[in-house]
Parts: structure tokens; sequence; C-alpha cells
């Protein structure tokens, strides 16, 4: 019997905790690889570079080697015998950071019973509405903030990965490409204008829920991050029973 594919996309802006809740989502379901979007992009001599701010753009649509994200994902998804190897850019971290043990034994109690599926966990900050995409996630989940927090979290950190070294954010990074980047790609996608959906983190609209599917949920400091993961596996536990797993 060819054991059923469902490959989970989680989605949102850099900084916005995507990434941990993935490595979360992880540990509680069964026969669970994890892919993250950062090694599909191009090599570094490729990325975008914007004159005007005489800086390369990482947070251009251009970055991602779209064509083979999508052959990978499309192979995973229709080819039992693919194994999927890749040296990853994502730095490393314990699966285990911030996860609510308590959580994690009874989400993986419950999802025990999907243990004939193989899932594909996706991570990635450019992912639905891409024509090249189209088709290829069974579930969506997204993971949003407001401005100021994703600024406030994204100057925390060190500095990235990359095919040809390391990066770190030179000064203005975040508000010339991060913010920009992710609003324009994702704006289709809510009900507010720009300046709300900065304060906010913004509400999905019907076009994001009805016709793409997106799941959403807000992950704000100060916000309870147990109950987050609380949210967040429910509701993904409830779409593989609607699935039919």
């Amino acid at each position: 019997m060819t054991q059923k594919v469902v490959i989970i996309g989680i989605s949102g802006s850099s900084s916005s905790g995507k990434t941990t809740i993935a490595r979360i989502i992880s540990l509680v379901l069964p026969n669970c690889l994890l892919i993250h979007q950062d090694d599909f992009y191009r090599p570094n001599e490729e990325i975008p570079y914007d004159p005007k701010h005489k800086a390369q753009n990482w947070d251009s649509p251009d970055a991602i080697d779209f064509v083979k994200f999508k052959s990978v994902l499309h192979k995973l998804q229709n080819d039992p015998s693919f194994v999927y190897q890749v040296d990853s850019l994502e730095l490393p971290g314990d699966n285990r950071f911030g996860a609510d043990q308590e959580v994690v034994q009874h989400f993986s109690k419950l999802f025990e019973k999907f243990s004939d599926s193989k899932f594909v966990l996706v991570d990635g900050f450019m992912m639905y509405h891409r024509e090249e995409l189209e088709g290829i996630f069974d579930i969506k989940l997204m993971i949003k903030t407001s401005y100021s927090t994703l600024k406030e979290r994204r100057a925390r950190r060190q500095g990235y990965n990359t095919v040809g070294g390391f990066w770190e954010d030179p000064p203005g990074y975040f508000d010339r490409f991060v913010w920009p980047g992710y609003y324009n790609f994702h704006k289709d996608l809510f009900n507010e204008s720009e300046p709300v959906v900065k304060a906010s983190g913004g509400t999905l609209n019907a076009f994001a829920k009805e016709e793409l599917g997106i799941m959403a949920f807000q992950n704000d400091d100060g916000g309870s991050f147990k109950q987050l993961q609380q949210d967040v596996l429910q509701s993904l536990y409830d779409r593989c029973i609607t699935l039919g797993l």
C-alpha cells in the first residue's frame, strides 16, 4: 500500500516564529520530514541587487529558486522512492526549544492515528500564492505578528548562513527589504491596509481563508506560547481529520 503524502506549509515573515513552530510540529507528527525554503536560495552572486539601496535583496521572490523548490516538493508528493537530502543552511536548533512537553505529549498521542501517512512540513516565507506552487500544499498555516515585534526580533538575530558564507543585515535592511518584501508579497491576503497590518499583523480576508485555505495564528511577544502551540496543533489535527487521513 502506497503511503499517503501530506504536504503542510507553515509561512510568515522572517522572525514571525514560523521555524520554531515548525520544529515543534515536527516533534508531534509521525513520519515527518522538515524542509526549509531558505535552502532554496540562489547562490550569493545571483541574489538580486537593489541599486537604490546599494545592497542585495534576500527578501525578493527572485532570490528563491522556485523551479527547484517546486521540483523537490513535487517529487516528494508523487515519487515514493525520492529521498530528499540537503546540507541545510538553517542554523542548528534544538527542536525542543520552546516546546511545551505536556502539549507535545498530548498531541503526539493524537497524531499516532495518522502513522500510515508521510508528512512533509515546509517552513518558508513566500509560498501560498505563487503560481509555481499551486496545488502543492494540502494544509496551509501562517504565523503573523506586528511590524514592531518582527523588527525587534530580527534585530536580535546574529545572522544567517548562506551558500557563500554568513550574512548579517546591513543597517536599515529590515525597513528597506524585509518588511516591504513580506507585505508586498502577502498584501492580497489581508482585510486591512498596510498601516493596520503593520500595527497588528492584520487579519486574513475571505480569499486567503476560503479560496486558499490558510489558517493564521498570532504570535505576539507577551502572548501565551503554550496556547499558540495548542491552537496550531489542534487546528492541524482537525484539518487532518477533515482530509480523511
